[in-house]
């Protein structure tokens, strides 16, 4: 596998290095930090490339060496350690304080969800698995596929709302994405606000946050970052970084220094994590998908990202604008004083219906619509997912294909996380038994689509408990031909001929099925 080496996203040999991280701050930290970071796993790996840069534009933004407070020998370790606690106690002491109704009805849904999937699951392997695999595997159905108009109608259900209009572009890897994102912000004449995971102190980032500051001067700029995801990043870095590169301690102050960029870093109660990568420009264009800011997302991992344009934007910068709000002193007062504006986008000719799916602490809506899609697929599902620790979808899948549908799953030959790696095998070796392709990509693929019959939903999300019960994700899904004929002919055409088919089980004993049963219940 290429570009493995260094900083993974999902802890990659967690021990060692969590160990090299904060040492002796493991055991006291990781009963809180560890399952936001590992739902969504969005740590680095080595990459080849001697140096960043914005893909095609050769954008000439050099780090500027901006001395943050921390700066100096060991500062990194000792200012993410620092961070980390300084998480913890604000996540508990203060959030309970300014966010109380979000705070208590985060753990109240917490522990209903673990409950209700802890008995899905035991039903399902139980009863329902057993009874499902005693009929033959057929073979393809050659029918029509769902149909979309009475789907569409389901989701309105399942969202309690309907689909706006807009557009939407595919950025597949960093090469697409990057370049598109700066130009977006060059161009920006009202506003930027960037929502995300991860917002990395490498090399490349650097350069984001060097453009960001300077912009910061003329147009209104705020970051949002998630508190873990973002504080165990600064901690490691790649091994082809630059070896004359000094990261400052802490991306948040490097942002602030010299600029007016509006900075917040978010608690994590709970275990969530704000794990949403949503960025809006001006109120009218949106990027939206898996990719963090950060070096291996520009060269290492393949991803995928979506422009957006249109009336959807609206709703996106609307759920921006409420998060943003809500981290702020006011808590959850805050949406007692928000004033949204009310512009009323026209639908322009290129246009389609395009819909806006969250997972928030009482929401599962992207959960839902995953399960609802596969069991009313008639004739294909297509997958591309990093992270499979769902029992409920593994079922759904096995009980599709057993009714003739064509199910194919493209998941990472190697991920970032060896816990994730052995319950991906349980999961995969399930799916081959059941008549499923399974295909392995060669290098780590962070990419989360989803096409059934003819309607696709990417985003944020990953099929594990956290992305789909616990955390903040947003993704977009919809049934427009053009766009879905894209993402097929795009992304899952070129990656079903890069990985390998899997045709005989994956090694496993033991130590998987633990790893699966502690997936199920933490990740």
């Amino acid at each position: 596998m290429a570009a493995t080496t260094g900083r993974r996203e999902h802890g990659g040999g967690m021990a060692t290095r969590f160990t090299a991280a904060f040492g002796a701050l493991l055991l006291a930290a990781l009963a809180t930090f560890a399952s936001p970071l590992a739902g969504a796993g969005e740590l680095l790996a080595g990459n080849p490339h001697p140096s960043a840069g914005f893909g095609d534009r050769d954008v000439d933004l050099p780090y500027t060496g901006v001395e943050t407070p921390a700066d100096g020998p060991f500062s990194g370790h000792l200012s993410g350690a620092t961070g980390l606690l300084g998480n913890m106690l604000e996540t508990y002491a203060t959030d309970p304080l300014l966010r109380p109704v979000s705070t208590l009805r985060s753990l109240g849904f917490l522990i209903k969800n673990t409950l209700a999937d802890l008995a899905t699951q035991a039903l399902i392997s139980m009863v329902h698995l057993p009874e499902i695999t005693k009929l033959p595997i057929p073979p393809l159905a050659r029918g029509p596929g769902m149909d979309l108009e009475e789907w569409e109608r389901e989701l309105d259900a399942i969202t309690n709302s309907a689909p706006l209009s807009g557009s939407l572009e595919f950025l597949i890897d960093g090469d697409e994405y990057f370049p598109a994102l700066v130009d977006s912000i060059e161009q920006a004449s009202q506003s930027i606000h960037i929502r995300t995971y991860i917002f990395d102190n490498d090399d490349f980032a650097i350069q984001i946050a060097d453009l960001l500051r300077r912009r910061s001067s003329e147009v209104d700029v705020k970051v949002s970052m998630d508190g873990i995801g973002t504080l165990t990043a600064e901690l490691t870095h790649s091994n082809s970084m630059p070896a004359a590169f000094d990261p400052p301690a802490s991306i948040a102050e490097y942002l602030r220094s010299g600029s007016t960029v509006n900075v917040r870093t978010l608690t994590n109660p709970w275990f969530s994590g704000d794990h949403t990568k949503v960025t809006i420009v001006d109120r009218e264009v949106a990027f939206l998908g898996g990719m963090n800011i950060g070096r291996e997302y520009r060269y290492d991992w393949h991803d995928l990202m979506v422009r957006l344009e249109g009336a959807v934007v609206e709703e996106l910068a609307r759920e921006s604008d409420g998060a943003w709000a809500k981290s702020g002193m006011l808590g959850d007062l805050a949406a007692l004083f928000q004033n949204f504006d009310e512009r009323k986008a026209s639908r322009k000719a290129n246009e389609y219906p395009i819909r806006v799916l969250h997972t928030r602490a009482q929401d599962s809506q992207i959960y839902e619509a995953q399960l609802a899609a596969i069991r009313r697929a008639q004739r294909y599902i297509y997958i591309e997912n990093p992270y499979f620790s769902d029992d409920a979808i593994l079922f759904e899948l096995i009980a599709a294909r057993r009714r003739g549908v064509d199910v194919r799953f493209v998941i990472a030959e190697r991920g970032d996380m060896e816990l994730m790696d052995m319950s991906n095998a349980q999961a995969i070796n399930e799916m081959l038994a059941n008549g499923i392709r399974v295909y392995m990509y060669p290098d780590m693929t962070h990419v989360k689509a989803t096409i059934v019959d003819d309607w696709l939903m990417v985003g944020s999300a990953n099929l594990d408990k956290l992305s789909l019960r616990v955390n903040n994700e947003i993704n977009v899904a919809t049934s427009h031909p053009q766009a879905v004929h894209e993402l097929k002919r795009r992304l899952f055409h070129v990656d079903f001929e890069k990985s390998v088919e899997l045709t005989r089980p994956l090694r496993a004993d033991l130590r998987y099925q633990l790893a699966e049963t502690l997936a199920d219940i933490f990740m």
